[in-house]
């Protein structure tokens, strides 16, 4: 088994264990309010892409019948999804400030629209090699406009940490600071 993927594997596998600790321990004492469910589909959606993320490494390179075609769907799956995180995320953060789900309801049409390009985008990728390929051996590759799916993340993680700092005195500091640092490991492992 290769280093890399061995290393994917335990690292992304401890994450989706310790995920699924709090997730399961967030549902023993759920009270079924609106952050607690934008919180679940976050740690949820962050599960599936660890997932994916494994068996993209696994498939990729590999030589199957329907090798190329999954490696591709599943890439295109990944790159989905990982969007959906940041835009949770963001509404999180938001009704963390405001607690108001009609505020969240009114600007979550503008919260979709980089995910909903980005998933556009993915899509056409299982055509045409817009934002990855994958070569005749199955070998994934970046192309430049993969760039997008990095941006649309930091976008959501910067709008969080601008209306953190515009709404300082709306937000109760128990939740202030861990808000306002969360993108701080996401931007290092950038």
């Amino acid at each position: 088994m290769k280093q890399s993927l061995l290393d994917v594997i335990l690292t992304n596998g401890m994450a989706f264990v310790l995920l699924l600790m709090i997730y399961v321990n967030s549902i023993l004492h759920k009270n079924n309010l609106t952050d607690q469910k934008l919180y679940h589909s976050m740690i949820l959606f962050i599960m599936a892409s660890l997932v994916l993320e494994v068996i993209t490494v696994v498939v990729d390179g590999t030589q199957f019948f329907g090798s190329v075609f999954v490696n591709r769907f599943v890439n295109f799956l990944l790159f989905s999804i990982n969007p959906i995180s940041a835009v949770l995320w963001a509404c999180y953060a938001d009704y963390k400030i405001f607690a108001d789900i009609k505020r969240i309801k009114k600007r979550l049409p503008l919260f979709v629209i980089p995910a909903a390009i980005n998933f556009v985008l993915c899509f056409l990728t299982l055509f045409f090699d817009i934002m990855f390929k994958i070569d005749q051996n199955n070998v994934y590759f970046r192309t430049p406009f993969i760039w997008y799916t990095f941006a649309v993340a930091m976008f959501y993680m910067a709008y969080v940490v601008v209306l953190l700092l515009k709404n300082r005195k709306k937000t109760p500091k128990s939740n202030f600071y861990p808000m306002l640092f969360f993108p701080l490991p996401v931007l290092i492992g950038a």
